[in-house]
């Protein structure tokens, strides 16, 4: 494989989010070429990361201009976009990604595919439906973007599509400057060489508060309490990271004016980052793009995840990481939050989070009256998954996630996994057992009631077909598979009622297929839970 297209049209942080995908193509792949396709605004990320070998953009808001205007013909922005992509059409690609799935980068996935090797999802154009490269991409498409609660991070739905193996292991992904890398490691050291002279062996850490959206930003109270809580500390030192914008230089200055200029205030751009965080310890921030970067120096981080961050489909990926949210279970992940939105999460969590990822102590005291949830991403053959360490548990919808994803992959891979639920009692396992294998047993007979109303041409084909896929919630084992069902469904081709007919009744006999998989795991959690008798016992009473 030598020539592979990436489209991603998404913001800066998505553009580091996937890099864990470039880097697992370029260790299958040594001598291919990656070429990003992404909008003018973005582009600065790429041209720093090693593992992107060109870049190809469009200007979006010149596009858009054009577009919209009443005083020009549309054919100019037709012109205008052709210019942009018509050398992308014009080109062979041996792999081309749609990272970005959404209907711009879809058609143009679509126009310039022209190989069988395609990952994610793209129309045919002959009769205009979607089609979907894997079972992980439909999936990725119909269920992680329309729930907070995805089984494994975004970028691992592509990676498995692909059958890659992740891995940052021996890789550095962005093209730095040697000066800067060695003027920050000289600035960073002489600070710890004069804290040492006190008495004080200190650890580093990077402190960054804003986001391109102000609902996901650290709000300046909580920031003065963060930082006076490492000053007070004898173990680190906080720096403070601000990029060279007005608005983050202002809160800077009123920063430092609040702690009597005593702060270390380090401004810089995008492409002299990764020399900055390599230079340092530990790093405290929201949801932005520098936490994805930090993961891809592996530099430990507190994300304190705000407004509309989806923890599971986006948090940080080093395991030496923590992310802070909010009780996560009954969060509101709405991008239509107030700007100002308050958060529970204290700098005593902040500090306890820090003392966890550099001792791997856990300050009980500061758990016990807090209502934060802790949450420490981990590696898994399938995917970067997030543990509940500390903070409120949902018993239900976290044993949900854990089958959900042991489902994809028994039925997607054909490998066999072990469910690690030894953190829930034999209660909460029981009456998620009972629960789901009530739910099935009515997705179950909502099938049958289809399938007879098919057969017989019945009116009540629609009613029922409805009452299946209104049953079906985000924690429920037969979710993906009636999520893929819809999908096939929606992008069936219409060749007329009769053969429609038959296409439709084998659909839902494999739905069903797969819904009395769904129970035999269910059932199999029972027994290898020792619940067997308990569960007889509770269906008698």
């Amino acid at each position: 494989m030598k020539e592979i297209l990436i489209i991603n049209t998404r913001r800066m942080g998505d553009i580091y989010a996937m890099v864990p995908l470039l880097i697992a193509l370029k260790n299958k792949n040594p001598n291919c070429k990656i070429t990003l396709f992404t909008f003018d605004e973005t582009k600065k990320c790429a041209h720093h990361l090693d593992c992107i070998d060109s870049v190809a953009t469009l200007d979006r808001l010149h596009f858009l201009t054009l577009k919209k205007s009443e005083i020009y013909s549309k054919a100019f922005a037709l012109d205008f976009l052709y210019d942009s992509v018509g050398p992308l059409i014009e080109s062979h690609w041996d792999l081309v990604v749609n990272y970005s799935n959404d209907s711009f980068s879809t058609y143009l996935a679509t126009l310039v595919t022209n190989t069988n090797y395609f990952c994610g999802i793209k129309y045919d154009i002959e009769t205009g439906t979607l089609t979907s490269s894997s079972n992980w991409v439909s999936t990725f498409n119909e269920y992680a973007t329309t729930t907070p609660f995805s089984f494994v991070h975004t970028v691992d739905f592509f990676i498995n599509d692909l059958g890659l193996n992740q891995s940052l292991e021996k890789y550095n992904p962005f093209r730095t400057s040697p000066s800067l890398d060695k003027q920050a490691e000289i600035s960073f050291q002489k600070i710890k060489t004069l804290e040492k002279e006190t008495g004080r062996n200190v650890l580093l850490v990077g402190i960054q508060f804003k986001t391109s959206r102000k609902e996901k930003d650290i709000n300046y109270n909580l920031a003065t309490e963060i930082i006076n809580e490492i000053l007070e500390s004898k173990k680190f030192y906080p720096i403070i990271i601000t990029a060279p914008s007005e608005e983050e230089k202002e809160i800077a200055k009123k920063l430092n004016s609040y702690f009597n200029n005593r702060l270390v205030i380090v401004e810089c751009d995008l492409f002299g980052l990764p020399s900055i965080l390599k230079s340092l310890d530990y790093l405290i921030c929201p949801d932005t793009a520098v936490k994805h970067m930090a993961d891809l120096c592996n530099l430990p981080t507190v994300e304190l995840s705000l407004g509309p961050s989806p923890i599971f489909k986006q948090g940080s990926r080093n395991e030496k990481s923590i992310v802070l949210s909010d009780d996560v279970w009954s969060r509101n992940f709405s991008s239509k939050l107030e700007k100002n939105n308050p958060t529970s999460i204290s700098a005593k969590d902040v500090m306890a989070a820090l003392l966890l990822i550099s001792t791997n102590y856990l300050d009980t005291s500061v758990l016990s009256t807090t209502n934060t949830n802790f949450f420490r991403p981990q590696n898994t053959n399938f995917g970067v998954i997030y543990k509940l360490i500390a903070g409120k548990r949902e018993s239900y919808k976290e044993i949900s996630m854990a089958v959900i994803r042991k489902y994809c992959v028994e039925t997607f891979e054909g490998e066999t996994t072990k469910l690690d639920l030894e953190e829930f009692s034999s209660k909460e396992t029981l009456q998620w057992a009972k629960s789901q294998m009530s739910n099935l047993a009515l997705a179950l007979k909502d099938i049958l009631n289809i399938l007879r109303s098919l057969k017989l041409n019945e009116r009540g084909f629609i009613k029922n077909l409805d009452d299946l896929l209104n049953r079906n919630n985000e924690f429920m084992i037969s979710t993906i598979s009636i999520a893929l069902f819809k999908f096939k469904l929606e992008n069936m081709i219409n060749d007329g009622v009769a053969v429609n007919q038959i296409k439709i009744e084998k659909e839902l006999f494999h739905l069903k297929t797969q819904i009395q998989f769904a129970t035999v795991i269910a059932k199999e959690l029972i027994a290898t839970h020792n619940l067997s008798g308990l569960y007889e016992e509770s269906r008698n009473y």
